[in-house]
């Protein structure tokens, strides 16, 4: 993927070597699309903090726009003009990693007293043979979101288990009032979001795309969770024809019950309505899974060629002290990496938290297992079949053994 990549981009490649400003001496360029986000101010005390303790470094940010920010990342790397630090979702950074891009932070953990063993497990797409790559900046883990009132209203408690899911749904059904128990989505948008959205079933119910580099997307697990998709979408128990991002508005404005979403839908529920967020509570998805579910993080990692790299990923470990992960999570609304809290004080204090990090304790990363590398094609193979068996004619178990065969055909040309 990478030299093609490259032949992509090589002109393009050229210019942005060619115009790149030169690096200062102890300056931290730190270019990211979360400087535009909602942890922006957190990122920013942070780096204040550590040029007043630093007087001899600083740092230059800028807030591109996430469109196309990965593919203009790619090219300053492999151009030889990489800024200091880079922005990864866990999807990607594997591709970096396996082509040797990244600079190893397990030098920097150990002098921070910091022990990567200890973060929520889907750090495991930063580590590769003993050595981490990375530092998180948050992880979003999938939980369920529930309205109490709701469930109140029918007569039901929050279910915990399939049964009590699907009986939830029909039971919160109204047509009248264009009211669902839960939301999925429901209309074709462009791949990534579709691999991601789906993800909440898939790993769900236990399955996977990829294990260990090997495609298992036609095995028992997942026809099971792409069939119960197709059931209550065939059914019209979950609302049809809007994207993912208008389908989570619908639990503020008391139209769904339920939904699957990570601690930033939570918080913005009392932002948008206060009167449906006193009623909204969490608990891990009550799926065949056990509680495992879609989660993905904002990773950050500092580059091979990349100047000034020991001022650089000394900065990301000021990201993980003790006060700073407090922090995230009483100033900020975002879940800790390191385990700063007991789970007691998490219970008593952040009661909306609980869940999120049970749910991140068990997940691992929703990036194809040992083949992080051709993500983007699979994330393309993942959108065509599973359209083909919700919005088409094709039986479950075809589209996921012709979604299997593509897969194998993937991973066969990249050898």
């Amino acid at each position: 993927m990478f030299e093609r990549m490259t032949k992509i981009f090589g002109s393009l490649a050229v210019a942005a070597a060619l115009g790149g400003a030169p690096v200062q001496a102890g300056e931290i360029v730190w270019p990211s699309y979360e400087w535009g986000g909602p942890l922006k101010d957190f990122m920013r005390e942070v780096v204040d903090d550590f040029t007043a303790a630093n007087k001899d470094t600083t740092v230059k940010i800028a807030s591109p726009n996430y469109g196309g920010f990965f593919d203009k990342q790619f090219i300053e790397v492999t151009s030889g003009n990489p800024p200091s630090i880079l922005t990864f979702q866990d999807p990607q950074i594997g591709q970096y990693i396996s082509a040797g891009l990244l600079e190893p932070l397990g030098k920097y953990y150990k002098a921070a007293g910091v022990d990567p063993a200890t973060f929520p497990k889907v750090i495991q797409v930063a580590i590769r043979d003993g050595e981490i790559y990375g530092v998180p900046l948050q992880v979003n883990p999938r939980a369920l979101i529930y309205n109490q009132a709701m469930l109140d209203a029918v007569g039901l408690r929050v279910p915990t288990n399939l049964e009590e899911f699907y009986a939830a749904l029909k039971a919160l059904r109204d047509p009248a009032k264009g009211q669902f128990g839960f939301a999925l989505l429901g209309t074709p948008v462009a791949a990534d979001p579709t691999a991601y959205e789906i993800s909440n079933i898939v790993l769900g119910f236990g399955a996977a795309f990829f294990e260990n580099g090997k495609p298992v997307a036609n095995s028992p697990k997942m026809l099971e969770a792409m069939s119960f998709y197709k059931k209550i979408f065939d059914e019209g128990l979950i609302p049809r024809g809007i994207d993912f991002m208008t389908q989570r508005e619908l639990i503020y404005s008391g139209k769904v019950a339920m939904i699957a979403s990570a601690p930033f839908a939570f918080v913005r529920a009392k932002t948008v309505n206060a009167d449906i967020a006193k009623h909204l509570k969490t608990r891990v998805l009550p799926f065949p899974g056990q509680g495992q579910s879609f989660t993905i993080m904002t990773l950050l990692a500092v580059p091979k060629d990349a100047k000034n790299k020991d001022e650089a990923a000394r900065l990301l470990m000021s990201l993980l002290t003790e006060a700073n992960q407090k922090k995230l999570v009483e100033k900020y609304a975002s879940l800790p990496i390191r385990p700063v809290y007991a789970a007691a004080d998490i219970q008593a204090r952040f009661p909306d938290f609980e869940a999120f990090l049970q749910a991140s304790n068990l997940s691992a990363s929703s990036a194809p297992q040992g083949a992080e590398s051709l993500a983007p094609q699979i994330n393309v193979a993942i959108k065509r079949h599973f359209e083909s068996f919700v919005y088409g004619n094709v039986p479950v178990k075809a589209a996921l053994d012709n979604m299997q065969a593509e897969f194998e055909r993937l991973l066969a040309s990249r050898r």
